[in-house]
């Protein structure tokens, strides 16, 4: 019985932790800085001065984009925030005349510090 409620007792103290994780995880887009196409569905997005997020996409969306095409994002919900991939509406103008390239996001990964130092140069956001 003991055994059950120190079991208890930890997940409730883990609760709040991990909560406080996934809101560490969360930016809104009017916080990203720069961005860099990584390879055709994959994106390194800055935000703010020192976050990096990596955000792939399914399928080769960004194929024939260059890092200065001109991400649209937008915010799916009222909070304005992107937690998860379905909170992110991804397109990229691919230049002029081209039109608007509309990508399915698969994951939103935030960066460990290490992650993001490990990037190779040219491909800092």
């Amino acid at each position: 019985m003991k055994t059950v409620l120190v079991l208890a007792a930890a997940a409730a103290l883990a609760t709040p932790a991990a909560a406080a994780d996934a809101a560490d995880a969360c930016f809104r887009t009017h916080d990203i800085a720069a961005h860099r196409k990584v390879d055709d569905h994959t994106l390194y997005v800055r935000v703010l001065i020192k976050d990096i997020y990596r955000v792939t996409t399914k399928g080769s969306c960004l194929a024939g984009a260059n890092s200065s095409d001109p991400l649209i994002l937008k915010t799916v919900g009222a909070s304005g925030l992107v937690c998860h991939p379905i909170d992110l509406d991804l397109g990229v103008r691919m230049g002029p005349g081209a039109g608007t390239s509309h990508c399915i996001v698969d994951s939103i990964t935030k960066l460990t510090p290490q992650e993001a130092a490990a990037i190779p140069k040219k491909l800092k956001p």
